[in-house]
């Protein structure tokens, strides 16, 4: 395909938050996180997020960023004070 003839994928840039509400979001779940003393989801917890993430229609897969919130995935579904946007899956409650 000549770069001429190229049409961009269009289906999850008209979803995309704008940067300003990505930082947003992302500061919001950061702060959360920190004020928490920063904890870390166990490697079954972590798996199980991205594998909700891998079946989700906003999942923009090739930077695997959430096309709601805009948040890099490899990151929010690390911190167990994290939740997704549209509640497939939420924070950790400790027991």
């Amino acid at each position: 395909m000549s770069k001429k003839n190229f049409q961009p994928d269009k289906s999850w840039t008209e979803e995309m938050p704008s940067i300003p509400e990505m930082i947003k979001s992302f500061s919001r779940e950061s702060i959360k996180w920190l004020k928490q003393g920063a904890p870390i989801c166990s490697e079954e917890e972590y798996s199980a997020r991205l594998n909700i993430c891998q079946t989700c229609p906003h999942l923009i897969a090739d930077k695997m960023r959430c096309g709601k919130c805009g948040c890099k995935l490899q990151f929010k579904a690390r911190m167990e004070t994290a939740r997704c946007p549209i509640q497939k899956w939420q924070e950790v409650k400790k027991k």
